[in-house]
């Protein structure tokens, strides 16, 4: 039996860094065979690219993974994917703080997000990996941006650079 393509809802929290990194992830999706862009209460899976920087940006994520859990539990066959930063700075305490989570997808753990999306039925948490150097690539985008401007995460890599 083929298996359907699933429809993606990607919520993108915080700062152009996080925009960024939601372009990087949906293009990955896409070229992975997933349909990018479906509205929340028709995904087969959705992704909250978090922030976790100050208190209420943490719970404004925490608000939309809630909301996002509400629609799974609509929908029963629905993969919720948290991502981004505060999957760094709270990890496995997602999984408490909001159950249902069916995987967790850390900031330099954005190639991960294919297999998060199109993962097997039971909640496992994927590993969270930290920054290990070199520069992250800014090719592979799919563009949320009109076509005139774009984020760039310059200060990020020469921070790197000088470390």
């Amino acid at each position: 039996m083929k298996r359907k393509h699933p429809n993606v809802s990607l919520v993108s929290l915080g700062c152009p860094k996080n925009l960024v990194d939601s372009e990087k992830m949906l293009a990955s999706l896409a070229e992975g065979g997933c349909v990018v862009g479906a509205p929340m209460e028709q995904a087969d899976a959705i992704i909250v690219n978090t922030c976790g920087f100050l208190s209420a940006a943490r719970e404004e994520s925490l608000g939309v993974i809630r909301e996002a859990l509400q629609h799974k539990r609509r929908r029963g066959r629905c993969r919720v994917v948290v991502a981004g930063c505060l999957v760094d700075r709270d990890a496995e305490k997602l999984f408490e703080l909001a159950p249902g989570i069916d995987a967790i997808v850390g900031v330099n753990s954005r190639d991960d997000i294919l297999a998060a999306v199109v993962g097997g039925e039971q909640a496992r948490p994927l590993h969270v990996r930290p920054y290990r150097g070199g520069i992250l690539s800014d090719a592979g985008r799919f563009r949320l941006t009109p076509r005139h401007t774009a984020y760039l995460r310059i200060a990020e890599e020469i921070g790197r650079a000088h470390v």
